[in-house]
């Protein structure tokens, strides 16, 4: 009896397409389909780019890919970022894929058939793992740095020895829990606002008379309260080292809003920076504030010098 090959590629658990000399759709399996939430019709005898729009460099680089299999060849891609809408939101996928040609009744390569896998998974949890190195890198430096401020920062007001200490003792015990508190897995205070006050209380408790904060009261979840305590905790120390915090003629304005789809904006506005280069240096704090926890907040990080001045703007975008 002969084999249904066509049943048998439509029920492959691996997803599959295949297309022909113009790059046209002509058969894409279920799990493909499944992988890359379409249906069948908006795919079979599209330009496999009309259905799948990317960056021209990409279009490029994958139109010689598919034109290497038409020659024979069976190159492989790993990795290779796609862009994806699920949804209704553009969501980047990443999939290692290979290819085969396929030659028609002649002999001559007549289509080509693409095995893919989504590793998306994947390749962020190997971004976290890199980021989370880059973290604790990045904490370790700050930490002494930190505590020498702090230090500095006590004996201005500190009376003798003695006070010195108690004051530096406390404002250390202060600073190990707020460490404790960055933790993955630790409890958070479910308001932005007291998430705001324990960094505040640690590292800028000798410039409260200098700081204003305002907005409304703000519920966050375990992901929200954690990303925007590392966020203030960032910038809490920088301020200590190089900006506001630091000079006792700085100021701090802390300010957050909600609009009406209930998406939030923080914004973190430091006047008196001085002119150290180190509140302008970059690194991986940087990309803490800019790509880290904006991404795990669906939202944007923004950071701004102009003169003597910051400023720094994180939204939460909350899905519906």
């Amino acid at each position: 009896m002969p084999l249904n090959f066509e049943a048998i590629l439509m029920d492959a658990p691996v997803p599959m397409m295949v297309l022909d000399r113009q790059l046209k759709f002509v058969m894409a399996n279920d799990a493909y389909l499944a992988m890359v939430s379409k249906a069948k019709g908006e795919l079979i005898g599209r330009y496999v780019f009309d259905v799948f729009p990317e960056e021209p460099d990409r279009v490029e680089a994958m139109v010689e890919i598919f034109q290497k299999v038409f020659e024979g060849e069976r190159p492989v891609f790993k990795e290779i970022p796609f862009t994806l809408e699920v949804d209704g939101k553009q969501v980047e996928h990443w999939w290692t894929a290979s290819h085969a040609p396929v030659p028609g009744a002649d002999g001559s390569i007549k289509y080509l058939v693409q095995y893919s896998e989504n590793v998306t998974e994947q390749v962020q949890l190997r971004a976290l793992k890199d980021a989370m190195l880059g973290e604790m890198q990045h904490r370790i430096g700050n930490f002494f740095a930190v505590v020498g401020a702090i230090g500095r920062q006590v004996a201005r007001s500190a009376a003798d020895v003695p006070d010195f200490m108690d004051r530096f003792n406390s404002r250390l015990e202060s600073f190990f829990t707020i460490q404790k508190q960055l933790m993955p897995g630790s409890d958070q205070r479910d308001g932005l606002h007291s998430v705001i006050d324990e960094q505040l209380e640690v590292y800028a408790a000798s410039a409260s008379d200098r700081i204003v904060k305002s907005g409304p009261a703000v519920p966050l979840s375990p992901v929200e309260a954690q990303a925007i305590s590392m966020a203030v905790h960032e910038l809490s120390t920088n301020s200590l080292k190089y900006g506001a915090i630091r000079n006792p003629d700085g100021k701090l304005e802390i300010s957050w809003a909600v609009d009406a789809q209930n998406n939030v904006t923080l914004t973190w506005h430091e006047i008196g920076v001085g002119t150290s280069d180190g509140a302008a240096q970059t690194g991986y704090g940087t990309m803490l504030l800019t790509t880290i926890l904006p991404r795990q907040l669906h939202g944007v990080g923004k950071r701004h010098f102009d003169g003597d001045t910051f400023r720094y703007e994180l939204t939460i975008n909350r899905p519906d």
